[in-house]
Protein backbone atom coordinates (compact mmCIF):
# COMPACT_ATOMS: atom_id res chain seq x y z
CA UNK A 1 0.00 0.00 0.00
CA UNK A 2 1.48 3.46 -0.81
CA UNK A 3 0.31 7.06 -0.13
CA UNK A 4 0.57 9.86 -2.82
CA UNK A 5 0.68 13.57 -3.20
CA UNK A 6 0.30 16.31 -5.54
CA UNK A 7 3.27 18.65 -4.45
CA UNK A 8 2.77 22.84 -5.25
CA UNK A 9 4.84 22.75 -8.40
CA UNK A 10 2.14 20.13 -9.76
CA UNK A 11 4.43 16.74 -9.42
CA UNK A 12 3.64 13.45 -7.54
CA UNK A 13 5.55 12.23 -4.60
CA UNK A 14 4.48 8.54 -3.57
CA UNK A 15 6.12 6.96 -0.03
CA UNK A 16 4.92 4.04 2.02
CA UNK A 17 4.81 0.26 0.70
CA UNK A 18 5.93 -0.08 -2.73
CA UNK A 19 5.79 -4.16 -3.25
CA UNK A 20 3.95 -3.54 -6.76
CA UNK A 21 5.72 -0.73 -8.05
CA UNK A 22 3.13 1.38 -7.29
CA UNK A 23 5.41 4.03 -5.11
CA UNK A 24 7.88 4.45 -7.96
CA UNK A 25 6.72 7.32 -10.02
CA UNK A 26 8.06 7.57 -13.53
CA UNK A 27 10.87 9.69 -14.15
CA UNK A 28 9.38 11.38 -16.94
CA UNK A 29 5.71 12.31 -15.56
CA UNK A 30 5.51 15.75 -15.46
CA UNK A 31 2.90 18.01 -14.35
CA UNK A 32 -0.99 16.18 -12.66
CA UNK A 33 -3.68 17.71 -11.65
CA UNK A 34 -5.24 14.36 -10.00
CA UNK A 35 -3.56 11.07 -7.98
CA UNK A 36 -4.77 7.92 -7.19
CA UNK A 37 -3.19 5.47 -4.86
CA UNK A 38 -4.48 2.39 -4.30
CA UNK A 39 -3.34 -0.84 -2.90
CA UNK A 40 -1.53 -2.18 -5.58
CA UNK A 41 -1.10 0.37 -8.84
CA UNK A 42 -1.59 4.81 -8.77
CA UNK A 43 -2.57 6.57 -11.53
CA UNK A 44 -2.51 10.27 -12.38
CA UNK A 45 -4.56 12.50 -14.78
CA UNK A 46 -1.63 14.70 -16.40
CA UNK A 47 -2.18 18.37 -16.95
CA UNK A 48 -2.77 17.33 -20.77
CA UNK A 49 -5.97 15.44 -19.41
CA UNK A 50 -4.01 11.99 -20.13
CA UNK A 51 -4.52 9.00 -17.42
CA UNK A 52 -0.71 7.47 -16.75
CA UNK A 53 -1.00 4.22 -14.66
CA UNK A 54 2.24 2.35 -12.62
CA UNK A 55 2.39 -0.45 -10.77
CA UNK A 56 0.60 -4.13 -10.82
CA UNK A 57 -1.00 -4.70 -14.12
CA UNK A 58 -2.22 -8.42 -13.18
CA UNK A 59 -5.66 -7.92 -13.66
CA UNK A 60 -4.95 -5.22 -16.98
CA UNK A 61 -5.54 -2.00 -13.81
CA UNK A 62 -2.40 -0.60 -14.68
CA UNK A 63 -2.71 -1.29 -18.48
CA UNK A 64 -4.88 2.34 -19.78
CA UNK A 65 -6.55 1.55 -23.23
CA UNK A 66 -4.82 3.15 -25.53
CA UNK A 67 -7.89 5.20 -26.96
CA UNK A 68 -8.54 6.49 -23.83
CA UNK A 69 -8.24 9.92 -24.65
CA UNK A 70 -8.46 13.43 -22.33
CA UNK A 71 -10.59 12.79 -19.08
CA UNK A 72 -11.75 14.86 -16.27
CA UNK A 73 -11.00 12.40 -13.39
CA UNK A 74 -9.55 8.94 -13.16
CA UNK A 75 -11.01 6.52 -9.78
CA UNK A 76 -9.47 2.96 -8.97
CA UNK A 77 -10.56 -0.15 -7.05
CA UNK A 78 -7.92 -2.39 -6.05
CA UNK A 79 -7.92 -4.79 -9.13
CA UNK A 80 -9.43 -2.02 -11.42
CA UNK A 81 -9.47 1.36 -12.96
CA UNK A 82 -12.52 3.87 -13.85
CA UNK A 83 -12.15 6.95 -16.15
CA UNK A 84 -14.70 10.04 -16.66
CA UNK A 85 -13.56 11.08 -20.47
CA UNK A 86 -14.28 14.60 -21.72
CA UNK A 87 -17.55 13.80 -23.24
CA UNK A 88 -18.61 12.45 -19.11
CA UNK A 89 -18.82 8.83 -20.46
CA UNK A 90 -17.59 6.23 -17.83
CA UNK A 91 -14.41 4.00 -19.31
CA UNK A 92 -13.63 1.13 -16.93
CA UNK A 93 -10.65 -1.73 -17.51
CA UNK A 94 -8.94 -4.29 -14.63
CA UNK A 95 -10.70 -6.95 -13.08
CA UNK A 96 -14.66 -7.27 -13.63
CA UNK A 97 -14.93 -9.79 -10.79
CA UNK A 98 -17.96 -8.05 -9.33
CA UNK A 99 -19.00 -6.33 -12.79
CA UNK A 100 -17.07 -3.25 -11.45
CA UNK A 101 -16.17 -2.81 -15.11
CA UNK A 102 -19.37 -3.14 -16.86
CA UNK A 103 -20.42 0.73 -17.35
CA UNK A 104 -24.15 0.92 -17.84
CA UNK A 105 -24.71 1.56 -21.31
CA UNK A 106 -25.36 5.63 -22.07
CA UNK A 107 -24.25 6.43 -18.26
CA UNK A 108 -22.75 10.30 -18.33
CA UNK A 109 -21.09 11.02 -14.77
CA UNK A 110 -19.54 14.09 -13.43
CA UNK A 111 -17.77 12.25 -10.76
CA UNK A 112 -17.07 8.46 -10.06
CA UNK A 113 -15.88 6.65 -6.74
CA UNK A 114 -14.65 3.38 -5.37
CA UNK A 115 -16.28 1.96 -2.16
CA UNK A 116 -15.36 -1.47 -0.65
CA UNK A 117 -17.17 -2.59 1.98
CA UNK A 118 -15.07 -6.00 3.75
CA UNK A 119 -17.37 -8.43 5.13
CA UNK A 120 -17.17 -8.96 8.41
CA UNK A 121 -17.41 -12.26 10.04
Amino acid sequence: NDTCAIKEDQTVVCWGGGRFGQARVPSALGRVSEVIAESSHTCVVKEDQRVVCWGEGRFGQARVPSDLGRVSQVTAGSNHTCAIKEDRTVVCWGDNYFGQTRVPSNLKASQASFFFRPKIP
